[in-house]
């Protein structure tokens, strides 16, 4: 588990964060992607999106037990902005057949050059899964203070279309491959 990205659901510890990713890999709406260095297994990158956002979340729901279900609402409870900005968010997201990212991680340690990843190299696995599985949208979100992914998109072609809450909101179109 040393490849998964520290993100605000990794809080929730690492038991719960398992069994999330377990419950992920196994929905067939989703796709987990993670590249592994060669000889000492250290994750250098990781991605996850979906292209049925709510059929994941009961697919990640069903995967926890009821223990680890209550450790992670309650770690939300604690990010009530981020939750009020999903609710907001939910008229505007649509509900199926798009793309939505849940996660990209790149380790930015010192690694031998064979060994490096970038994060656009994953973005762009994931919105190739998303076209090939019919999706001409991608959306994505993340903390406003994270300028860093923020920017990251930005320049990857997406724009923001909601600002709410402490939380952006963007997305982008998906041309159709050729």
């Amino acid at each position: 588990l040393n490849c998964l990205p520290h993100t605000p659901s990794a809080r929730a510890g690492l038991l719960v964060l398992s069994a999330l990713y377990q419950a992920l890999l196994q929905s067939p709406e989703s796709r987990v992607i993670a590249r592994v260095a060669d000889q000492d297994g250290h994750c250098i990158g990781f991605a996850s999106g979906t292209i049925d956002l709510v059929a994941t979340q009961q697919a990640v729901r069903r995967g926890l037990s009821n223990c680890q279900f209550v450790l992670l609402a309650l770690h939300n409870l604690c990010r009530p902005k981020h939750l009020m900005a999903q609710w907001l968010w939910r008229k505007t997201v649509p509900s199926r057949k798009v793309g939505y990212i849940l996660t990209i991680g790149v380790d930015r340690s010192p690694v031998t050059s064979n060994n490096k990843v970038s994060g656009k190299s994953l973005l762009d696995e994931l919105e190739s899964h998303f076209r090939q599985n019919g999706c001409d949208q991608v959306w994505v979100d993340t903390e406003s203070e994270n300028e860093r992914a923020i920017n990251f998109y930005l320049r990857n072609g997406y724009t923001v279309v909601r600002k709410d809450y402490g939380q952006v909101l963007l997305s982008k179109s998906l041309p159709r491959e050729s």
